[in-house]
């Protein structure tokens, strides 16, 4: 994982809007997505501030426990990614470096046991990272509802 990482990093700091081609989703329907839809600039940037501000608060984050896609890390940095491709306020790509970092860190040290599939194991979070450094996708973000 560690050229794919170091390829995400430097396309975080390089700008997620560039490095995405441009073509970033909201994060969740629950998120900045009705008030992109709408065109309610106030709406969308209480909710970017929202999601900033849970990011920033390590009682949340602790609650995160492994590197799966489905509530675990790579998840969290899918919808993040996603998010901070439309994101207007500029605030949730300062994220990106910290949150690849950290799920590094858990898949590294993971027992996937019987979990080496897209939702739970391996194969999620490797296909997350090339998602991430290639720029393309393969049309897999609407089965976690990021698109």
């Amino acid at each position: 994982f560690a050229m794919v990482a170091a390829a995400v990093v430097v396309a975080a700091v390089q700008g997620v809007g560039a490095f995405a081609g441009g073509q970033g989703a909201a994060a969740v329907a629950a998120g900045p997505a009705p008030g992109i839809a709408t065109g309610d600039h106030a709406r969308r940037q209480r909710a970017e501030l929202a999601l900033a501000a849970w990011l920033s608060d390590p009682a949340q984050l602790a609650r995160i426990r492994d590197p799966a896609l489905c509530h675990g890390w790579a998840g969290l940095l899918a919808t993040v990614w996603h998010a901070s491709c439309d994101d207007s306020t500029g605030e949730l790509a300062t994220h990106l470096p910290g949150l690849l970092a950290t799920l590094l860190h858990h898949a590294d040290h993971a027992d996937h046991g019987e979990h080496d599939g897209l939702i739970e194991g391996r194969a999620g979070v490797a296909l997350l990272l090339h998602t991430m450094t290639a720029g393309t996708s393969t049309r897999w973000e609407p089965c976690l509802l990021i698109t």
